[in-house]
């Protein structure tokens, strides 16, 4: 079934980001939607489905006919990509409550086992910036990207082997996880090959856990030391993974924690801390950019 076109005059051209949306989820959506020619769709139709901005209901009149497309689009659109815009809101309010300004917080998406096409839609959102665990699985993504000219920042956040520094420094901006001198090294060598200053943060170990990876509170100054001397990285900051507690105020310590330790030997200016469960807390401690995933993907399967 073909639907009509509406009127020139009753439409505006949409974004092709926003068109790439609905673009091959068309069986997802709404069977209604076979063969639907979605450079049809309006900038109001687009507006309504994305729940942006008060739509008059002239402006989708020529759509009605399609009612349950609409909806169905518009469910769709929601469970996919509205998490993103709860989890904007909440920053804000964390801000808010901090006395802290909204720019100061980098939304990183925590992407691992997520391919590029589930990204997508969360990219033509406005989220720019994605953190991978595993340097073979990011490396793909990222030259996927690359070759869809994506204007995001790749970060890594995982544990990192010596062995893949090459393979980071190539593809990742920032490094979230140097937690020893034998890596930075590595990370240093690999930088100066190809010309980069590499951006990292020093992971620790603020729960002092043995399972954990991260340099501890008492030997952070002599690894900091030992990373200044080294020409091709640039310290940007700190990184923690603290203990995971069920209740995020129990993890306030901890990057509270993390801050003093900041302040104290004036590594830089970014606090990678907080995730799903206890980013709001983080941002009130005083987090730069904050690692999200379940709460923005969902749960992993």
């Amino acid at each position: 079934m073909v639907i009509p076109r509406a009127e020139p005059s009753q439409i505006r051209r949409p974004k092709r980001a926003h068109i790439a949306h609905f673009k091959g989820h068309e069986a997802q959506i709404s069977p209604i939607f076979k063969g639907f020619d979605f450079e049809a769709f309006g900038q109001p139709v687009l507006n309504f489905v994305r729940r942006e901005i008060p739509v008059q209901k002239q402006q989708i009149a020529p759509f009605r006919a399609h009612h349950d497309a609409l909806f169905g689009a518009r469910i769709w659109f929601t469970s996919r990509v509205f998490p993103l815009h709860h989890i904007r809101e909440r920053i804000e309010a964390a801000c808010a409550r901090a006395n802290r300004r909204t720019a100061e917080i980098t939304l990183v998406g925590a992407s691992k086992t997520r391919s590029l096409a589930q990204l997508e839609a969360f990219f033509a959102e406005g989220l720019r910036d994605f953190g991978e665990n595993y340097v073979q699985e990011g490396t793909q993504k990222v030259r996927e990207a690359r070759a869809q000219n994506w204007d995001a920042h790749w970060h890594f956040i995982g544990a990192l082997q010596s062995n893949k520094a090459a393979l980071a420094v190539q593809n990742f901006e920032l490094i979230h996880s140097v937690d020893r001198v034998s890596l930075a090294r590595e990370l240093d060598k690999e930088a100066r090959k190809i010309g980069k200053i590499q951006r990292v943060l020093v992971q620790v170990n603020v729960g002092d856990e043995a399972s954990k990876a991260g340099v501890s509170a008492q030997n952070l100054e002599r690894l900091l030391d030992e990373i200044r001397t080294l020409s091709s990285l640039k310290i940007e900051g700190l990184m923690s993974l603290p203990p995971f507690e069920n209740e995020s105020q129990r993890t306030r310590k901890f990057h509270a924690t993390l801050r003093e330790l900041n302040e104290k030997w004036r590594v830089g200016r970014v606090l990678s801390m907080g995730m799903s469960h206890d980013f709001e807390v983080a941002i009130e401690e005083g987090a730069t950019h904050i690692r999200v995933g379940t709460a923005l993907f969902g749960a992993r399967s």
